[in-house]
């Protein structure tokens, strides 16, 4: 299985043009990159860091297993 580390990962989303202050959406199949050196927190923590205190990382919460219709007042 591919290993990717966190330095990588940082070069990265550094040659992205990702900076202090910017915002970030975050939409990935973390599978993609294989196995990530210690775990996926370290990446948050990595990406908060990049993003700085002015910054703001937004990530999808949704699951697909919500196929039903919506409905304000059940839902």
């Amino acid at each position: 299985m591919k290993k990717t580390s966190l330095t990588e990962l940082h070069d990265l989303i550094g040659k992205s043009g990702v900076g202090s202050g910017d915002t970030v959406i975050v939409h990935a199949d973390l599978r993609r990159f294989g196995l990530i050196e210690n775990n996926a927190r370290d990446l948050v923590a990595m990406l908060l860091s990049i993003v700085g205190d002015t910054g703001t990382i937004i990530t999808p919460s949704f699951t697909f297993s919500f196929p039903d219709i919506f409905d304000l007042k059940n839902s």
